[in-house]
Formats: C-alpha cells, sequence, structure tokens
C-alpha cells in the first residue's frame, strides 16, 4: 500500500549523527527497517554544516530545495569522503540515502 507524508506535519528534529557542527535540522520522509535507507528533508543555517565524514553502507544524494544553490542536486558515492560544507545562505534540501546513512566522522 502506498505510503504518503506530509512534510508540513512533521516536527524539525535534530538528527541522531554526530557529524553536524551548526543547528542542522531534519525532517525524516522515510526509512527502510531492513536497510536502514533514509529520505528526509534537512535545514543547515548559515556556517560550517558538517565535519569530514563518509557513509560506507549509503550513496547519498541530495537536491537544494530553498535558500543558496536552489536546485543545486549532489551525488557522493558510498565510502567517499565529504562534508564542511560552507552554508552561505540558509537552506532546505533533499537527502536521500540509499543504505543506512551511519556516518564515520574523519577527525
Amino acid at each position: 500500500m502506498p505510503e504518503r507524508v506530509f512534510p508540513e506535519d512533521l516536527e524539525w528534529t535534530k538528527p541522531p549523527r554526530n557529524y553536524y557542527i551548526s543547528d542542522v535540522k531534519e525532517k525524516v520522509l522515510y526509512v527502510n527497517p531492513e536497510t536502514g535507507a533514509k529520505i528526509a528533508l534537512v535545514k543547515a543555517p548559515i556556517g560550517i554544516m558538517d565535519k569530514l565524514h563518509k557513509h560506507s553502507e549509503a550513496n547519498q544524494f541530495t537536491l537544494v530545495l530553498e535558500g543558496g544553490r536552489k536546485w543545486a542536486f549532489g551525488y557522493t558515492p558510498r565510502g567517499e569522503v565529504h562534508g564542511g560544507s560552507d552554508i552561505k545562505q540558509e537552506i532546505t534540501a533533499l537527502f536521500i540515502w540509499d543504505g543506512s546513512p551511519k556516518p564515520e566522522v574523519l577527525e
């Protein structure tokens, strides 16, 4: 049966991951309980968003919906180091991980 989620009905929450530096918030739209795949709206304020990290179990796809670089699309392959994003204007983006997004933070 199709599942529908209405983002306006969800609260912005603090993500349970340990690599965000700024006050990043998310609205989780979908999580696959078997694979950990996740789809979320992510809101990031101005400043450095995240620490350098990688996702060994998931490719990451992003699409900026509001704010700086609107409609920019990004793809980060599984295991590739990324992060240190310097947000110049608050953004809201759709993040899709095709497996568990468990981050490995590089100190």
